[in-house]
């Protein structure tokens, strides 16, 4: 029987706007009688400006002498004769470090240097690859 609210048995069955089980009011189980539903279109974003530094990225990791080279500050002034250094990221518990460039010209003269010394330890330049989150499978 129908109740107060238009639903089928159990849902909005009392005067309180509590919902007491069964079906929903207003739900059709039976979809292809129900009306088409608008779909949004959302408009894609562009890059967020603080991100743009992650295509001119450099990989800088240590091949001998220690690791005297693994402070921000130090790599900073280091690698800024290549160019307008953006960012240094040095992940933690980890012995080797990401820099971000204002262009990728920048990354292209310091991949010219085979060996580098920072702090009497030399370090390695190799381009850094784009990070690709996985797919949901």
């Amino acid at each position: 029987t129908p109740n107060q609210r238009g639903g089928q048995g159990g849902g909005w069955g009392n005067d309180s706007g509590q919902f007491t089980g069964g079906q929903a009011p207003g739900w059709n189980r039976d979809r292809s009688k129900s009306p088409p539903v608008a779909r949004q279109v959302v408009p894609v974003q562009p890059p967020r400006k603080d991100m743009r530094h992650m295509e001119h990225r450099l990989f800088v990791t240590g091949t001998a002498g220690g690791h005297a080279w693994l402070n921000q500050d130090v790599i900073r002034n280091a690698v800024s004769r290549f160019g307008q250094v953006v960012q240094v990221v040095i992940p933690r518990d980890r012995k080797f470090a990401f820099v971000s460039f204002e262009n990728g010209n920048s990354v292209d003269a310091a991949l010219r240097v085979r060996d580098a010394t920072i702090e009497g330890c030399t370090v390695k330049f190799l381009r850094a690859k784009q990070h690709q989150p996985q797919q949901a499978q």
